[in-house]
């Protein structure tokens, strides 16, 4: 399990329009545990582009054909 630190006014899930701690000099770190998955990277990946592609086809067709 491994430790990343971020920061408290970079929130990239949700939109403000105040600002938390960008004006002041004191920086607020938390921090987030994550895991390592047992699953293969490429095997997750190709399944994701899979999905995509076949849904990117049906979009390019023809109504009349």
């Amino acid at each position: 399990m491994g430790i990343i630190s971020w920061h408290d006014h970079l929130s990239s899930f949700w939109e403000s329009y105040c600002t938390s701690d960008i004006s002041c000099s004191k920086i607020e770190l938390w921090s987030i545990a994550i895991k390592e998955w047992f699953m293969s990277s490429t095997f997750f990946f190709s399944q994701c582009i899979y999905i995509c592609f076949k849904f990117s086809m049906r979009i390019n067709t023809f109504w009349f054909s």
